[in-house]
């Protein structure tokens, strides 16, 4: 048995052991067809056809106290847990940080709709980066309120890490792994 949020065995032959975090993307479906025109969709529904849990049965009946469904986007940094609270990244769409000395930079990607477990206000995912390249340490701006250029060079950048246009074009920030969680575990 594996806990969730930290990748842990917590029961069972593999109590003890941890699992190896690896960066993933949760993209929308216009995403998916951009980046990954060969890809299979294995269902074309918007919507989860089984309510999540938490508007179900006992949970539902209890109320709204009994779970809170406001997200964080959670990892772990050098064994350092992390969480940044999701309602900032989307109020300001990228958020920087220097962790342990590393500097990172978090994008929203608001593209991405409801997932089935949170209200339409918290829809959305983020992806996380070493906000660094070979030669520069990044920092970042949002220039005309839409597009991520850094101070550095003046190149342009998507959510996916990836420069656009610029001096940097072409180059790749490294991912981190960043989940959804729940922030009652969290704070």
């Amino acid at each position: 048995w594996w806990q969730q949020m930290t990748g842990e065995g917590i029961a069972g032959e593999w109590a003890g052991r941890q699992l190896e975090m690896l960066p993933s993307y949760i993209l929308s479906s216009e995403q998916v067809a951009e980046r990954y025109p060969d890809a299979k969709v294995l269902t074309k529904t918007n919507r989860d056809p089984v309510p999540p849990a938490h508007q179900t049965g006992d949970f539902k009946e209890r109320g709204s106290k009994m779970v809170d469904t406001k997200k964080v986007m959670a990892s772990f940094l050098n064994n350092l847990p992390v969480a940044i609270d999701f309602e900032r990244i989307r109020r300001e769409e990228f958020i920087q940080v220097e962790i342990d000395g590393t500097p990172y930079v978090i994008f929203a990607n608001l593209d991405v709709n409801d997932m089935g477990i949170e209200l339409p206000k918290d829809s959305g995912q983020a992806l996380m980066y070493v906000a660094s390249t070979k030669d520069f340490t990044l920092t970042f701006d949002l220039e005309g309120g839409k597009r991520i250029i850094d101070k550095e060079t003046g190149s342009e950048w998507n959510v996916f890490g990836q420069s656009i246009k610029g001096f940097l074009n072409g180059e790749k920030l490294k991912r981190v792994p960043l989940y959804p969680h729940f922030k009652k575990p969290w704070f």
